[in-house]
């Protein structure tokens, strides 16, 4: 029996997808869809500015979706007849290996407002381990924050389990949104909160059913740990409780000067050591791009491939690696490490996994942490090897370990939509760029 079916929590066998009535709705639904749809980029954080940095985050979110008539003039019917027909090919693939997870009504769920002023962690520990207790630094300052702790086994946050028996299916969240203004019925957001692929296509792809790999893994990110230098404070909102460490490492924006660092000091210096073998890093972050692109929507993986193109921004190199991420341009892990909720400043849809060091992924591993959702009340289990796709821009956090026996590393690759903006306000934009970004203005106002 796996580890969320005994830990007390509320199942959701219920929520396979429902049929497409309006009297499935009811008001914290349509609160819920109102609050969703307040994310007008979707997954993508963008500036309000008009500086030259800001408009390439802007162009670079509107090129893939731009109605100009340069644009129209690439793209005649036939090719955007080819692409509908792929783009309905994969919503097909997605409707039938990802089961729907919709939170129930009678759930009580973190509020917008409670996600800004508390200080949101979960407990993710099974009934015989010890309660956390996370301390946490606030400026003096500032507006102090209360703690709020959700537990798992306590059932503060539904559990989604109808994937754990069967590794050939996977989950996704799709909220239900209420009728429009211009008369669109009750529908299902096309725009998911997260996807977890079936977990026999995520080991077989990352290669993490191999012992080998993962201890290989795990050993480049203990050398980049060891030559980085961490912090449980990520600015005001963002904290990090540590029983292990927590780094951020790859491509980032200059602090004091313009430009993009293309590779951090701590990456380049473990990268330095001969005894530092980091290719299986930038194994995995090519691997979790495969299952991007194999299970993201159709316009998800349009809006980012045509916004990195269009700017061209530096993206995750791993120092002597022959492999380059094209999608993701740095990311995060945490040794026994649980962060508290909080919101990304990204261009994309994140992806995260844990895994185990010295110990090979398997369908019928137990659950050894969560990935919350607050503010839906949904927390999905992760096993290691487990690979999830999720919205930044929504309320998230991993949760304290099942077990404090256990080791675990939590991996997550992210693109910053500062990337994107190449932190240089005095490079002038091209035409095509200022075009973009008017055009965005337009729609936004």
């Amino acid at each position: 029996m796996d580890h969320a079916s005994v830990n007390g929590s509320k199942t959701v066998s219920e929520f396979r997808t429902m049929p497409r009535r309006s009297s499935v709705l009811s008001v914290s639904i349509n609160e819920d869809a109102a609050s969703i749809r307040d994310q007008k980029n979707g997954t993508s954080h963008l500036p309000k500015a008009t500086s030259f940095s800001a408009e390439r985050q802007q162009a670079a979110y509107m090129a893939a979706s731009s109605k100009t008539k340069s644009y129209e003039a690439k793209h005649n019917s036939k090719k955007r007849s080819h692409r509908n027909k792929h783009k309905n090919k994969k919503a097909r693939k997605l409707a039938e290996n990802l089961i729907t997870v919709n939170t129930p009504t009678n759930v009580k769920k973190t509020s917008d407002k409670e996600c800004t002023e508390q200080i949101i962690f979960v407990d993710g520990g099974d009934a015989s381990n010890p309660r956390i207790n996370p301390e946490v630094y606030q400026d003096p300052l500032k507006k102090q924050k209360e703690m709020c702790i959700l537990d798992i086994s306590r059932g503060d946050l539904v559990v989604a389990k109808d994937h754990l028996n069967d590794p050939a299916v996977g989950i996704r969240s799709a909220p239900l949104l209420p009728c429009t203004e211009d008369g669109v019925p009750p529908h299902y957001d096309p725009i998911s909160t997260f996807i977890l692929p079936p977990r026999e296509d995520a080991i077989r792809t990352l290669q993490t059913f191999k012992g080998g790999f993962c201890r290989d893994l795990c050993t480049a990110l203990d050398a980049v740990e060891n030559a980085s230098a961490s912090s449980e404070q990520r600015g005001n909102d963002k904290h990090v409780i540590r029983h292990g460490n927590y780094v951020c490492e790859g491509t980032q924006k200059k602090r004091a000067a313009q430009d993009i660092r293309p590779v951090t000091p701590a990456l380049l210096k473990a990268a330095k050591d001969p005894k530092n073998n980091l290719h299986p890093i930038g194994d995995l972050v090519v691997r979790v791009e495969q299952m991007f692109k194999r299970w993201l929507p159709t316009d998800e993986i349009r809006k980012t491939l045509h916004g990195i193109s269009l700017i061209d921004p530096q993206l995750l190199t791993i120092p002597g690696c022959p492999k380059k991420a094209a999608i993701y341009n740095a990311w995060a892990h945490g040794r026994n490490a649980f962060l508290n909720a909080h919101k990304d400043q990204d261009f994309t849809t994140s992806a995260t996994l844990v895994l185990m060091k010295d110990r090979a992924c398997h369908p019928t591993d137990k659950v050894v942490a969560y990935f919350n959702f607050p503010r839906l009340g949904i927390a999905v289990p992760l096993r290691p090897g487990d690979l999830l796709f999720f919205n930044p821009q929504e309320p998230h956090c991993i949760s304290s370990r099942c077990s404090d026996k256990d080791e675990i590393y939590c991996i997550s690759f992210y693109l910053k939509s500062e990337i994107l903006g190449l932190n240089n306000n005095d490079m002038k934009n091209p035409v095509n760029i200022n075009r973009l970004a008017e055009e965005y203005r337009n729609k936004n106002t």
